[in-house]
């Protein structure tokens, strides 16, 4: 393209610009106005983020302030806690801070043992932020323990299996021998075995490999065939031992008679 071309290029877009100042003018003026509310809509979001972390941090505190002397003290932490997280929720629902917000709800209400509330928490988490890989398993274990402690132990092993299912969570090895220690308690012996026998071998760095390998070795039921022959073993020979030194008496017995005879 020579430079005839450009210029006059340049001079058909400047002649358009003329005729068509007020509209050319008009989207520059929606630009800079959408420009600006978007900035002005980030500065809001990241002011209404910090402002949700805050009270997060406030909630946590008081989560974590637990007076070995007073117990109310305890409790009414507990429940400020819980507001301040409900709070963020309600206020801040689309922030960073609110699934963990809503975590820790459930986490709040499991302490006041208000397992029916910590449920709904819980399910509505895996709802709304199912895809958070850091704190999906923890809260399906969470929920395993709420259901646990409401009395439907069928759900529970429902939500301890998922997490099974699931490669990408983190605490697998803890929800292993959660099964164990339930199905255990259960009666059911075999399977809590094949349990722990899992989690040693899938697991074997774990935290929980220790007690998992005395569990095993609990319930290992030993072999009496083992311990038969190994009776039948010694019991000959402790005989047989016996016996030759009887025979060894009586022959010396009778030389000492012979001898006699002979003198």
């Amino acid at each position: 393209m020579d430079e005839a071309e450009l210029l006059t290029k340049k001079d058909q877009f400047l002649l358009f610009v003329e005729q068509n100042r007020t509209v050319v003018l008009g989207g520059f003026f929606l630009i800079v106005v959408a420009g600006v509310i978007g900035g002005v809509l980030l500065w809001q979001e990241s002011q209404k983020t910090q402002d949700a972390w805050a009270l997060e941090g406030q909630a946590q505190a008081l989560y974590l302030d637990r007076s070995l002397d007073d117990p109310d003290v305890t409790t009414a932490n507990i429940d400020k806690a819980a507001g301040l997280y409900q709070q963020i929720l309600n206020d801040y629902p689309r922030t960073a801070p609110a699934p963990s917000a809503l975590y820790l709800l459930g986490n709040s209400l499991m302490e006041k043992k208000d397992y029916s509330g910590a449920i709904e928490s819980y399910v509505q988490f895996l709802e709304e932020y199912g895809r958070n890989v850091m704190l999906q398993g923890l809260v399906r274990q969470r929920l395993g323990y709420a259901y646990l402690l409401n009395g439907n132990r069928e759900k529970a092993f429902q939500e301890f299996s998922t997490i099974l299912l699931d490669p990408n969570v983190f605490n697998r090895d803890q929800v292993l021998f959660e099964l164990a220690k339930l199905e255990e308690a259960d009666g059911a012996m075999e399977k809590a075995l094949v349990r722990y026998k899992d989690l040693l071998q899938q697991f074997p760095t774990s935290p929980y490999t220790s007690e998992a390998s005395l569990r095993v070795q609990a319930l290992s039921p030993e072999d009496p065939q083992t311990d038969i022959s190994e009776k039948e073993s010694e019991v000959p020979t402790d005989q047989d031992s016996s016996d030759v030194s009887e025979d060894e008496k009586k022959i010396e017995e009778t030389e000492s008679k012979k001898e006699t005879v002979t003198d």
